[in-house]
C-alpha cells in the first residue's frame, strides 16, 4: 500500500461516527478526488473555508424555508380550526439550527486538524 492510501486509511479510522467528523470525512474525500492528494495538503485556507461558507448558506437558506412553510401551513390549519396533534416548538427549532450550524463549524475545524494530521504522515514518509 503506498504512502497516500495508508494516510487516507488513517483519516478513515481517525474520524469517528458523529455528524461532524462524518462531514468533515466527506469535505476531505470531495477535494482530495476534485484535486488530488497532494494539491489538497495545500489548498488555501480560505478557498476551504469559502467551500464551508457556500455550503452553510445553502443548508440554512433551504432550513429557513422549510421552516417558515411548516409555520405557514401551522397557522393556516390553526386559523380553520383544525386541530393538529403535534406542533413546531419555535424554540426548539431554534436550537436545533444552532447546532447544525455549530457541527458544520466544527466540521471545519476537524477538516483542518485532520489536513495537518495528513501533512505530518506524508511529510514523515519522506
Amino acid at each position: 500500500m503506498n504512502k497516500i492510501n495508508t494516510i487516507i486509511k488513517e483519516i478513515n479510522n481517525r474520524l469517528g461516527d458523529s455528524p461532524h467528523e462524518s462531514a468533515c470525512l466527506g469535505f476531505i474525500m470531495c477535494d482530495i478526488n476534485e484535486f488530488g492528494f497532494e494539491e489538497w495538503l495545500h489548498l488555501p485556507a480560505s478557498d476551504i473555508a469559502s467551500t464551508y461558507f457556500e455550503v452553510t448558506m445553502g443548508l440554512t437558506k433551504e432550513l429557513c424555508s422549510d421552516y417558515s412553510a411548516v409555520m405557514e401551513q401551522q397557522t393556516m390549519l390553526q386559523d380553520i380550526g383544525v386541530g393538529q396533534s403535534e406542533m413546531v416548538d419555535p424554540t426548539k427549532s431554534m436550537y436545533l439550527f444552532r447546532d447544525g450550524v455549530l457541527d458544520i463549524l466544527l466540521s471545519m475545524i476537524c477538516y483542518f486538524e485532520t489536513r495537518e494530521f495528513a501533512k505530518e504522515m506524508f511529510y514523515e514518509y519522506e
